[in-house]
């Protein structure tokens, strides 16, 4: 999209539609060829790798130590209400609580990222394989199953073109001259 954009011109070569369509239905050709070792790959990554039960083990032992750290700070905060103390050393304490919690709570980022990471990659290889389970045979270009398979194709020097689809996989087709 940004070939002719900026100062640098893009040096690859220009692919015509016909061409993108052309190399699209012999790569699904390749897919539907390999499709059950594709399927069979797509769901141990679903299974194995795509499996977010220890981060909700994590997320739930995080949260539990937030409501911890929530309840000594109440306690501290109750007890500086109550009794004389020191307001220094308050601080002091209630700053070493504050840090703490605010690293709790980056740690509780960070997993929920995680989680929702991998939620989006198995939405993604749950779609490609519903859509690859009705493909037999390609015979012809079909704007929505390009526009649901695939993530993007990188035009390469030498009139190569990689199709990176959805699910992660990568298919390399070169145009003949």
């Amino acid at each position: 999209n940004n070939k002719y954009g900026g100062d640098a011109k893009c040096s690859t070569s220009h692919i015509t539609q016909e061409e993108l369509e052309k190399a699209f239905v012999s790569v699904m050709q390749k897919v539907i060829a390999e499709k059950d070792a594709i399927f069979t790959v797509c769901r141990e990554v679903l299974d194995e790798v795509l499996d977010t039960s220890e981060l909700d083990r994590i997320a739930t032992r995080l949260q539990d130590q937030a409501l911890g750290m929530a309840e000594r700070v109440r306690k501290l905060v109750e007890e500086n209400a109550r009794v004389r103390r020191d307001q220094e050393e308050y601080q002091r304490e209630y700053e070493a609580l504050a840090t703490e919690h605010e690293k709790l709570s980056e740690k509780t980022r960070s997993v929920e990222e995680q989680k929702k990471d991998k939620a989006d990659r198995r939405r993604r290889i749950e779609v490609f394989l519903c859509m690859m389970e009705e493909q037999t045979e390609y015979l012809g270009f079909d704007p929505y199953t390009f526009v649901v398979l695939v993530d993007r194709v990188v035009v390469r020097q030498g009139r190569r073109l990689e199709f990176i689809f959805r699910n992660g996989m990568k298919y390399e087709y070169i145009i003949a001259d």
